[in-house]
């Protein structure tokens, strides 16, 4: 038992959340639905799903095995910079402007305001100029990919270095070995109207782009997919997993996903709630 308040300190010795951390293969994973599991008898919050009973909070994890535990240090200093990747080929639609808004609104503290004048004797600069010159800051903190293709995904992160990286789409049916699997629908490249369904394996490189002068890559601290079954690993018959689970093993040290369908609204939801509390530096669990 742990006790103690649960609060911005969740992972440290005074909490009462437990941290359950499971480290296993998408195949293994695939056969232990843990979140719709019920406490059984003589647990606490006996009869609920319990991920959901507030008697002893749990807080499941899903990792890969590896020789170390994950280095990255959640509470340092961090200037964060969000790449945002929307796709809707086929006629598909996704609320971009409510995502963009989330985001937007939990960047706030970090972009800067400009000066109301050009120098100390000069006039001041009026609302239009002055709105165009906070754009420019907000594009600093975040970029936006609308009708995206894996391309543009590969592009803009050979330029550009991303702490975070929300992905805004829907998810699509692939075959892998004969079995099916969940990808990712982004956009042709040479056809933005046409769906292409995007592996995580590949999506992952994409993301670890080199950069243009080959001295660095790009390496995303944090993936968000607002996106259907991104969690889900499909057929358990081939190895691999989720979309969510290819990009933990390409080395991004966290992935949030849903291992169900995800609804417009709650995608929405999610950001609103998810982002302010990652750019303030509480634990992600």
């Amino acid at each position: 038992r742990a006790l103690g308040d649960a609060g911005a300190g969740a992972g440290s010795a005074d909490s009462h959340l437990i941290h359950l951390r499971l480290v296993l293969s998408g195949s293994e994973l695939s056969l232990l639905p843990f979140e719709m599991a019920i406490a059984p008898q003589a647990f606490p919050g006996e009869g609920l799903e319990w991920v959901l009973q507030f008697h002893m909070p749990v807080v499941p994890t899903r990792e890969i095995r590896r020789t170390r535990p994950d280095p990255v240090s959640w509470d340092r200093p961090l200037e964060p910079k969000i790449l945002l990747v929307s796709a809707a080929p086929s006629g598909l639609d996704v609320p971009l402007a409510s995502h963009v808004q989330a985001l937007r609104a939990a960047l706030e503290p970090w972009i800067r305001w400009p000066k109301t004048k050009r120098n100390d004797e000069g006039p001041a600069l009026s609302p239009k100029e002055l709105k165009r010159q906070r754009l420019q800051f907000v594009k600093e903190r975040l970029r936006i990919i609308p009708d995206a293709s894996l391309e543009d995904i590969y592009d803009i992160c050979s330029k550009e270095e991303f702490t975070h990286v929300h992905i805004l789409a829907h998810g699509a049916h692939t075959e892998v070995g004969g079995e099916k699997r969940f990808g990712l629908a982004l956009c042709k490249h040479n056809n933005r109207n046409e769906m292409k369904v995007v592996s995580g394996k590949r999506l992952a490189k994409a993301m670890q782009a080199e950069s243009e002068n080959g001295t660095k890559r790009s390496q995303p601290l944090m993936v968000t997919l607002a996106t259907c079954d991104s969690g889900n690993p499909g057929s358990i018959l081939v190895p691999g997993g989720s979309i969510a689970h290819d990009l933990h093993t390409a080395g991004i040290p966290w992935v949030f996903a849903s291992q169900f369908p995800l609804t417009k609204v709650g995608s929405v939801r999610m950001a609103e709630v998810l982002y302010p509390r990652l750019l303030r530096g509480d634990d992600p669990r």
